[in-house]
């Protein structure tokens, strides 16, 4: 089953006001989607440059720009894949990235409210239901950086739902949606909804002038509306896809709804080998290089297929494929790199296109095929295409479908600070790809090495709160393992930047001891985005005093910081390290202290309070703190001493282990606290 992409242009008439009925105007729509002979371009069986099959793609044009974008889904041993493609001529796509994993039949607009911006939709796996996805800029697209996603819940079938297409010019507030439910959990009939604001699926009822149009003609299974045309000649039009039997994929046939009418004609198309079957239609029409054209993509399935124009048009592309993974590795074992290029190069679309645009790393990704290999790790050094996340999505994709845990190493290690440009797109590793399965990026910074690291999501102590929601896309980690100079000189501020430059980082793990005050502030103003500090300790002497830009870097902290969780290990002089950092993170939600220099844990206690209250920090609401010796009976005293000296009107006091874990709201209107002290698992 492949789709076909065929373009209309100088067959369109220039869209000013008909004075015909919507009949005619009908009856011409249908008229140009059926002849794909008389189109200017088409193409069968279509792919991508990576020989990705383009399944129920959906074509827009690009904003401000005379390229085209196609959305469309890839099966890979049995898993859709949405991907994303960009094109100059409508007939030969280049594969940009992987916009979601285990989704199918997407389509894609531009809000009017947000012209810049696009809205994506699909089919999401398992339990098959709508997804959406909104990203601001097509630079957000190519990345695969979603501002805004929602996940609808299923109203209407307890079985499925999905197959989307949008109505009109949808906003950020507004999306008209058509999709199809799976009717009694037996066939397909149409439906529309509203999606509000991103957080609402309201006014959901069924489409029965759909059923009506189609059952006229004897349709008998799945029916739905696939796309639309708001503005043809002064009128709108749906093309539907109709199933005459069901479970007959030969009987799929498209027709074009007339909803001023309530009628529909069925579309007989002619293609250049005589297929007859044809499903998932989409339609847009656009301009290009100063013309009016129509973009018709249809999907045909193998059954009422003409050689050429379905699967039997593509066996030569199969043949490297249907060897046996014991002879590959036969192969591979007896020849070295060279002679493998030279062989197998010429043999395989998607072989030949990886050998000739990519460096030696995917030369090693593409021969290696091992796909029920569930664990790799790969470590690398002075090749910058090692943090090429496309790449690797698209390897692990086509040779590693079953892949679940992935660990990529790579050193970036020169004396000189002479690193190889990385000339990619940044964040690459934030994308939904990586999202899903949880692998993540991490940077570590000793000396004059830098190291990048994916590895599989573990949890850590900043998840210590009740918030079950583990937000990938911002967990990017860096961790300087030392700092041996007081002054924080310009190789550690370069190695910073070149970091910016392949990612935002949002955690900072510091493991020197003894910290330099005017040396954190340094490097937390060189990372804007960062929402979680981690240090060992810090250093209060003399030489802690501030410069004058060091001074302003701190006050403008009230507008600037956006770090919410402080770990700090050890804690020694109390009153300046806490007025510190309440100064430095001032929107600070959690704060846990490992060890502390007193014993005097009622006094530790009520410093900080003090400390919340003279700061004014009516933010913080969750304080974690280790005792060495802790028992009940410590724990009671602490129980005491808040009621005496009434820190908190309710509170409950437990322990885990040598942790205790004070958690409190805010009350509004009010200086005073209510308080829950809960437990959680221990996190080492």
């Amino acid at each position: 089953m492949w789709s076909i992409i065929f373009v209309l242009i100088s067959s369109i008439s220039t869209l000013t006001h008909a004075q015909s009925p919507s009949d005619d105007a009908r009856h011409k729509l249908v008229a140009l989607i059926g002849n794909v002979r008389q189109a200017d371009g088409r193409r069968y069986s279509s792919r991508d440059h990576l020989g990705n099959t383009m399944d129920c793609v959906k074509i827009i044009k690009r904003t401000d720009s005379e390229e085209f974008i196609g959305v469309y889904h890839t099966y890979i041993n049995g898993v859709p894949r949405v991907n994303l493609a960009l094109s100059d001529d409508l007939l030969h796509w280049t594969w940009l990235r992987e916009l979601a994993y285990f989704g199918s039949q997407p389509t894609i607009a531009v809000p009017s409210d947000q012209p810049q911006g696009y809205i994506v939709a699909w089919e999401q796996e398992p339990n098959n239901h709508l997804r959406f996805a909104y990203y601001p800029t097509w630079s957000d697209l190519q990345a695969g950086t979603s501002q805004k996603t929602y996940s609808v819940p299923r109203t209407l079938s307890r079985c499925a739902e999905g197959t989307p297409n949008i109505y009109g010019q949808p906003t950020l507030n507004n999306i008209d949606v058509g999709f199809h439910f799976y009717d009694n959990c037996i066939v397909d009939r149409q439906a529309r909804a509203t999606l509000k604001n991103f957080n609402l699926w309201t006014q959901f009822r069924k489409q029965p002038n759909f059923d009506n149009a189609l059952l006229h003609y004897g349709v008998q299974g799945n029916i739905g509306d696939r796309d639309v045309l708001s503005n043809f000649n002064d009128f709108a039009f749906t093309v539907i896809e109709g199933q005459y039997k069901s479970k007959d994929f030969g009987t799929w046939r498209t027709f074009v709804f007339d909803p001023q009418t309530g009628n529909a004609d069925q579309v007989s198309i002619i293609t250049d080998g005589g297929s007859q079957a044809f499903a998932n239609p989409t339609i847009t029409l656009t301009t290009w290089k100063g013309q009016n054209i129509l973009i018709v993509t249809l999907f045909i399935p193998s059954e009422q297929s003409a050689p050429g124009e379905a699967d039997n048009f593509d066996q030569t592309m199969t043949c490297f494929e249907d060897l046996s993974n014991e002879l590959l590795c036969e192969i591979f074992d007896y020849l070295d790199g060279y002679w493998l290029y030279q062989i197998f190069s010429n043999l395989n679309f998607r072989l030949e296109q990886l050998l000739h645009s990519s460096s030696e790393l995917e030369i090693f990704m593409t021969i290696k095929i091992f796909p029920n290999l569930k664990s790799l790790c790969i470590v690398g050094s002075k090749d910058i295409s090692f943090l090429h996340a496309c790449r690797w999505e698209q390897s692990i994709l086509n040779y590693f479908p079953q892949l679940e845990e992935f660990y990529l190493i790579y050193n970036d290690d020169d004396d000189e600070q002479n690193y190889p440009i990385y000339t990619e797109r940044p964040n690459q590793f934030s994308s939904s790809f990586w999202i899903e399965r949880q692998w993540l990026f991490e940077v570590e910074i000793k000396d004059i090495s830098i190291k990048y690291t994916i590895r599989p999501y573990s949890k850590g102590w900043y998840y210590e709160t009740n918030d079950n929601i583990i937000d990938c896309s911002t967990f990017i980690n860096l961790t300087f393992e030392c700092i041996p100079d007081s002054i924080f000189d310009e190789e550690r501020s370069k190695e910073i930047e070149r970091v910016l430059t392949i990612t935002k980082i949002y955690y900072l793990k510091i493991l020197e001891e003894d910290l330099s005050i005017p040396v954190l502030i340094q490097i937390i103003n060189l990372l804007p985005n960062i929402t979680t500090l981690k240090i060992h300790s810090l250093s209060t002497d003399k030489t802690t005093e501030l410069t004058l830009k060091e001074l302003l870097i701190l006050c403008s902290m009230k507008q600037t910081s956006q770090i919410i969780k402080v770990y700090l290990e050890e804690i020694d002089d109390i009153h300046k390290e806490l007025d510190f950092l309440f100064t430095l993170c001032p929107y600070m939600e959690y704060f846990k202290v490992g060890r502390t220099n007193t014993t005097d844990i009622q006094s530790f206690l009520r410093t900080i309070f003090k400390k919340i209250n003279r700061n004014n920090n009516h933010h913080l609401r969750l304080l974690c703190f280790h005792i060495s010796t802790v028992d009940d009976r410590i724990v009671e005293n602490i129980e005491e001493m808040i009621k005496c000296d009434k820190l908190l009107p309710y509170f409950t006091v437990e322990r885990i282990l040598n942790d205790v874990y004070l958690q409190w709201k805010w009350l509004e209107h009010i200086d005073l606290f209510s308080c829950n002290i809960y437990l959680i698992n221990k996190i080492k």
